[in-house]
C-alpha cells in the first residue's frame, strides 16, 4: 500500500481535514468520533514506531532516530490500510538525510495533500495550542531548526520532528517534494467547503457523491468537532492549552495581531504570503 502524506505545519487544518476522510469513507449516519478515527494515522507517535520497528526510541538521538525513519515508512506501507491507501497525518518539513535520502521516501508514497494557512491566523493558533504568548508563536514560525519533541525531551509521545520556518515548510513540500501534491488552503476549506474537500476526493481518486460530501462535511464542522472535546475531551490536545478546537475561523488575525506583529510576520514570509494571497491589503 502507498502512502498518501497530509502535511502541514501545525495548526493548518490538519485534524480537520482527517475528521472529514474518516466521516466520508466511512459514510454512516452519525458524526465520526474524534477521538477514534479509523482511517488516517499518526505515524509520528512514539509508541508505533518504536513497536513498528521493535525498539526504544528514547533512548536514540533525534539523528539516530531520522535514519531510521524511511525504514519505518516502508514498513509502515506494507501495514494493511484503512482505506485504498495509507493516509498519514504529518508535520516534518519535506527534508532529506545526511546520505541524501529523503526522510519521507518517494518509494512507497503516492503523494501529498498539503494543507496551507494564512501565517497571521497561524500564529494565533499555534500560540494557543502550546500555551505560549503570540510574539515566541512569530519567533518559532521564522526559525529554520524549530522541531517539535526535540531531545532532550525523549519522553513526548511523539519522536522529534523539524518544521523548519513557516515559509521553509511550505516550500519544502510545495516547491522541492519530488511527489505529485495537491495544495489546500485553509481559508477555502472555510469559505468553499463543498469545492475545496470535492478536490481532496479526486486527488485520492476516490468516487464523489455529492449527498456523501455534504454529509461528510456537515459531520465534521467545528461546531461538531469543539461540541465532542467538550463532551469527552480530545487526546491531541496540549495538556497545557485550553482547547484544541478553538475558534475555526479565517481571519482572526485582524482583530487580535497589533501592527508590530503584522509587520514582523510580513517581514518574515511575506514572499510566501503573496504566492497565496496572504498579504495584508
Amino acid at each position: 500500500m502507498s502512502i498518501c502524506w497530509l502535511a502541514s505545519y501545525p495548526k493548518s487544518g490538519n485534524t480537520w481535514l482527517r475528521v472529514f476522510l474518516d466521516n466520508y469513507w466511512e459514510d454512516r449516519d452519525q458524526p465520526a468520533d474524534i477521538n477514534r478515527l479509523q482511517r488516517t494515522s499518526l505515524p509520528t507517535v512514539r509508541v508505533m514506531f518504536d513497536n513498528t520497528l521493535v525498539i526504544e526510541s528514547g533512548l536514540l538521538t533525534k539523528a539516530e532516530v531520522d535514519a531510521l525513519r524511511p525504514r519505518y515508512y516502508r514498513q509502515f506501507a506494507t501495514k494493511p490500510a484503512a482505506t485504498d491507501k495509507h493516509l498519514c497525518k504529518v508535520h516534518d518539513a519535506y527534508t532529506y538525510l545526511p546520505d541524501g535520502a529523503p526522510l519521507h521516501p518517494t518509494d512507497v508514497s503516492f503523494g501529498v495533500i498539503y494543507l496551507i494557512r494564512n501565517p497571521l491566523d497561524v500564529a494565533i493558533s499555534y500560540a494557543h495550542h502550546s500555551a505560549t504568548d503570540i510574539d515566541t508563536a512569530i519567533d518559532l514560525m521564522s526559525r529554520e531548526i524549530h522541531t517539535l519533541a526535540a531531545p532532550p525531551n525523549t519522553e513526548a509521545h511523539q519522536i522529534g520532528q523539524r518544521l523548519m520556518s513557516w515559509s521553509g515548510h511550505v516550500r519544502s513540500w510545495v516547491d522541492q517534494a519530488p511527489l505529485q501534491r495537491l495544495v489546500v488552503r485553509y481559508e477555502d476549506l472555510v469559505a468553499q467547503p463543498q469545492a475545496a474537500f470535492a478536490r481532496v476526493i479526486a486527488f485520492l481518486s476516490w468516487d464523489l457523491d455529492s449527498a456523501r460530501l455534504e454529509k461528510a462535511i456537515r459531520f465534521s464542522s467545528f461546531s461538531e468537532l469543539k461540541q465532542q472535546e467538550r463532551a469527552h475531551g480530545f487526546h491531541e490536545k496540549n495538556p497545557d492549552s485550553e482547547s484544541f478546537f478553538r475558534k475555526g475561523k479565517s481571519g482572526d488575525w485582524r482583530a487580535t495581531l497589533t501592527a508590530a506583529q503584522i509587520q514582523r510576520i510580513v517581514a518574515d514570509h511575506g514572499e510566501i504570503m503573496a504566492r497565496f494571497d496572504y498579504l495584508p491589503g
